[in-house]
């Protein structure tokens, strides 16, 4: 065998180690990141009796109240090495590689004092998000979503709203990041609650909304619930949106955080129409709650996949 040959076999042999090496420590941080959160999912859930039982709780925020103006969120985006879709992130921000700027608007709201919580299994359930909050006061709520490996901490910091982008809930850097609430939104009184979270190649994070691509999906697995400190809600998927960066300027869904009529009600649903992959033939009603989340999507360029519920 020739010089010229060896070398070649060598760096060819190099490259290929390198490579091997790097996907098992891509791999290997899946692996603890599933580990990490499962381990809290435990704390947050407790027994699969109270689990059950208090995933069915549900609870309505928008009473019959006058309708108050709410805070006022603009927007980032980010398309991390991993994937991440940030369209909404609070006023200030400044991640990445594509700004979406976003405000909310303004739409009855309950206050946070009115909530109450239904069940003994419910208030045990809230009771552990009041002590997730205590490890980490950033702590809002959690996210689950049955048929999906999505049961996660939903988490807010106002002072740096691009924070979770790339920190775990121990406020430790971490690429996954962790889910996180729009800094414009309140949990217990916004009328839609935008939630961001990665699109991870390891199968973690948001990387499961991708399986809403397929309408079958939709039907079958059509629940998320969302727990915080004050109440459990369930919430029925009804729209599913795949957006480039040039619909997302036509249809700017990260700004509808508050709904201050029904007009601007209708103006959200058509656009959710224009831009569904998916929609349900059960369609909300003005004054229900959303829960909109919002993750990468790469048959377009810097594209969205967003997923669109409405309270049960």
């Amino acid at each position: 065998m020739g010089r010229g040959k060896k070398i070649v076999y060598i760096a060819a042999a190099v490259v290929i180690g390198i490579s091997a090496w790097q996907l098992y420590q891509f791999q290997a941080g899946g692996r603890a990141t599933e580990d990490k959160y499962s381990a809290l999912a435990e704390n947050v859930h407790g027994t699969e009796e109270a689990t059950s039982t208090g995933s069915q709780m549900t609870m309505g925020i928008h009473a019959a109240e006058t309708p108050t103006p709410d805070a006022v969120g603009s927007a980032s985006g980010m398309d991390g090495e991993n994937g991440f879709s940030v369209a909404g992130a609070g006023a200030g921000s400044s991640a990445g590689n594509t700004a979406d700027a976003a405000a909310g608007g303004a739409a009855g709201e309950t206050s946070e004092d009115t909530v109450g919580v239904t069940g003994e299994s419910g208030a045990e359930t809230n009771a552990q998000i009041a002590s997730l909050k205590e490890k980490n006061p950033d702590t809002v709520g959690w996210i689950t979503i049955p048929g999906t490996a999505i049961d996660y901490p939903i988490m807010q910091r106002k002072s740096d709203v691009d924070f979770y982008l790339d920190h775990d809930f121990d406020s430790k850097n971490d690429i996954h990041g962790v889910p996180f609430l729009d800094a414009g939104c309140r949990m217990n009184e916004s009328g839609n609650l935008i939630i961001y979270g990665h699109h991870m190649k390891d199968g973690t994070m948001f990387r499961d909304l991708m399986k809403y691509q397929d309408a079958s999906f939709c039907e079958e697995n059509p629940t998320i619930t969302l727990t915080s400190e004050r109440w459990t809600a369930s919430y029925r998927i009804f729209a599913v949106l795949v957006m480039s960066e040039a619909d997302r300027e036509i249809f700017p869904y990260y700004k509808y955080i508050q709904f201050q009529n029904e007009k601007e009600w209708n103006t959200f649903l058509d656009g959710c129409q224009t831009f569904s992959t998916w929609m349900s033939e059960s369609i909300p009603s003005f004054g229900d709650q959303l829960v909109t989340l919002s993750t990468c999507e790469y048959s377009t360029e810097d594209g969205r996949l967003v997923v669109i519920a409405s309270e049960e």
